[in-house]
């Protein structure tokens, strides 16, 4: 639908251009052009559509130029784009091993633990340090102790 609205509105504009050289056939004028180049007499009209065409034409080709930097960036974009989901990709899965690594360690860690003795040891001035275990119990006694 947009394309025949497109196609009907330069079928309108051409209409008139040809309509507008045609009425304007009477008064003959020539062009200077640089370095010294005069064209022959030719109808304003004639020489107003063909400016409106070379005019046409350097913007299409501007506009060609600017939608193939736009291309090129898209490309380049869309590789990047796709280089980082690889990379994310890759580090999802680092994290993931690094998370079962984790967590293999903790357990190990809790299993070590749990088959260590508890252990006493006897500093230089004869206090006793004690276990983890053995604190806790004996300040658990010396608050019921306290309270009681």
């Amino acid at each position: 639908m947009v394309n025949k609205l497109k196609l009907f509105l330069w079928l309108i504009i051409i209409i008139f251009i040809a309509y507008f050289a045609s009425i304007n056939t009477e008064p003959m004028v020539s062009v200077k052009l640089p370095p010294d180049y005069v064209t022959p007499k030719a109808p304003i009209g004639f020489v107003l559509v063909v400016s409106m065409v070379v005019g046409a034409f350097l913007v299409l080709m501007f506009t060609i130029i600017d939608w193939l930097s736009y291309k090129m960036d898209k490309r380049k974009l869309r590789k990047q784009i796709a280089r980082l989901e690889v990379e994310l990709e890759r580090a999802k899965k680092e994290k993931e091993k690094l998370q079962e690594e984790l967590r293999k360690l903790k357990e190990e860690n809790f299993f070590l633990k749990e088959k260590q003795p508890e252990k006493s040891e006897v500093k230089e001035n004869g206090s006793v340090r004690q276990g983890l275990h053995e604190r806790k119990e004996s300040e658990e006694k010396s608050e019921t102790s306290i309270s009681g």
